[in-house]
């Protein structure tokens, strides 16, 4: 699968869109001035793959980078080993938006899987889309799950792109 993006995107080496690691914890967050997603201790972590067999897994950040943040059709990241693909959408909300949050989140994630899928990327992988909201009360940072029509969307993923659809902000991959 890779070898198919670095021909669809050849600046995925160049603008270090891509990263390989076996690392336990993979932590990922969406950098608030350039837009993009990155691995790194070093800051708050948004979302959290963990990779207990220390296997290969590769870290695509796809907005800002693998394509232009102008891209509506575009979710933050994706990881993937040689079973699955897990596409993940970063928001950070107030109180009074999460809805309006998950709503586009969801939209962003459909948008760039129809795209993997009419571009023939997933190559018999299980696919997977995380959408994850994190909302700040005081210093506690807290996941948020809809309430209502979250059942609907997870069956309309997997009816039309056959992609399980999750509302958290943590990935055990095996």
């Amino acid at each position: 699968m890779i070898n198919k993006l670095k021909i669809l995107f050849p600046h995925l080496i160049e603008k270090e869109c891509w990263v390989e690691t076996c690392n336990k914890e993979i932590k990922i967050y969406d950098h608030e001035k350039e837009k993009r997603c990155y691995i790194d201790d070093k800051f708050i972590t948004e979302f959290m793959v963990i990779n207990s067999g220390e296997r290969k897994i590769n870290f695509i950040a796809i907005d800002a980078c693998l394509l232009s943040s102008s891209d509506p059709s575009r979710s933050d990241c994706m990881v993937f080993n040689e079973n699955i693909v897990c596409f993940i959408e970063l928001k950070k909300c107030k109180r009074k938006n999460v809805k309006a949050n998950q709503k586009g989140a969801i939209d962003q994630l459909e948008a760039f899987i129809k795209f993997f899928i009419e571009n023939n990327l997933n190559i018999d992988k299980k696919l997977e889309a995380y959408v994850c909201v994190r909302c700040k009360r005081t210093d506690e940072v807290i996941s948020r799950m809809p309430k209502v029509g979250s059942d609907t969307r997870r069956a309309l993923f997997l009816e039309q792109y056959k992609t399980k659809l999750f509302y958290k902000c943590e990935k055990e991959l095996i």
